[in-house]
Parts: C-alpha cells; structure tokens; sequence
C-alpha cells in the first residue's frame, strides 16, 4: 500500500530537552533549539509549507514518545 506523502507523518528527533530536529528526506535541515523547541520546529513547518493537519510523530532515544498534528505541537510545550 502506498502512501502519499501528504499523509506519511514527519519524523523528529528529540536530543536532551532543548533541541529537535527533523529525520526526513522532506523536511532535511529543519530543526530548532530552546527551551521551547518542539513549538518552534512546529512554527517552522508551518512557515515552510506544511499543512497543519500534517502529523509528526516525535521520538527520543529511539522511542516513540508523541504522535501530534503540527497545529498541535505549535500549541503545546512537549520540552
């Protein structure tokens, strides 16, 4: 079964508790760093074109930790 891309979620990478950046070929370079980290990388694809329907799932040290909407991770601290 294939998936479009539209729908296949982003994939980032949580490292400590103040940076994140994104693991995919889509969205290669994007990250941000700070205490409010995931907000701002969420802020960040929104400004790059990415629907705010688009889902991230957000993982830390090889887990899965949040599955989340863009527009939900621009409203939500996860740091």
């Amino acid at each position: 079964m294939d998936i479009n891309a539209d729908e296949r979620p982003l994939r980032a990478i949580l490292f400590g508790g103040n940076f994140v950046a994104l693991d995919d070929s889509e969205a290669f370079g994007i990250s941000a760093s700070g205490p409010s980290c995931v907000r701002n990388l969420a802020e960040q694809l929104l400004r790059a074109g990415f629907g705010s329907d688009r889902r991230v799932h957000l993982y830390r040290a090889g887990c899965c930790i949040s599955k989340a909407t863009i527009a939900e991770l621009a409203r939500a601290d996860h740091d």
